[in-house]
């Protein structure tokens, strides 16, 4: 059986009302859109509508929508206040793309930001060491959980600095549930590299 399909594009204009050009999305038509993807899912299946939306400069979903701040602002804060603040931003970025009609978010970024010279990673990591970035990684996913918003954690090996790309295997799916005992039960293909590089 053959299915027709259209493409359909939001239109994004830019404002510059306050002097700085800035992408505004339409979110009424956003919302539509979305909707009416859910309702022509075949087989009354349902659609199931993801976006990136990590924070900084990683934001599909622009103004009038809330404009996150990169996740490494968290830098900011020490513990337990970078967890809860973490928990609180994944509750309230999933509570508004549940508003839009999303259903996953492609986040939290897992990275660390491992070397200030290389910017694809940057201000999206939780922060420069491991431990640190897992702890607020893991809060922002328990806080789009209680939203009722699915995420795909995301990472990009080698990225952040050069180093063997490495393999990684681990039990468990990040979308039934991620905790401290799904990272310990990962490991890599590839040696772990010197601690003063983490």
């Amino acid at each position: 059986m053959r299915r027709s399909c259209s493409k359909r594009n939001l239109t994004i204009e830019i404002s510059a009302g306050s002097g700085v050009s800035q992408e505004v999305c339409d979110l009424d038509a956003l919302v539509a859109l979305n909707a009416a993807l859910h309702r022509s899912a075949p087989d009354g299946t349902p659609a199931l509508i993801a976006v990136d939306q990590e924070g900084g400069l990683v934001q599909r979903v622009r103004a009038p929508a809330t404009q996150w701040p990169p996740m490494r602002a968290h830098d900011g804060l020490a513990a337990p206040d970078d967890t809860a603040l973490a928990e609180q931003v994944g509750r309230a970025m999933g509570d508004e793309l549940r508003a839009l009609g999303f259903d996953i978010d492609f986040a939290p970024i897992l990275d660390v930001h491992t070397n200030p010279a290389n910017p694809i990673i940057g201000d999206r990591a939780f922060g420069v060491l491991p431990e640190t970035a897992a702890r607020r990684a893991l809060a922002f996913a328990r806080g789009l959980d209680a939203a009722g918003s699915w995420r795909a954690a995301s990472t990009s090996p080698g990225m952040a600095t050069p180093r063997p790309i490495a393999t990684w295997s681990c039990r468990g799916s990040i979308t039934t549930g991620i905790g401290s005992s799904a990272w310990s039960s990962c490991r890599s293909s590839a040696p772990r590299p010197p601690a003063s590089r983490c």
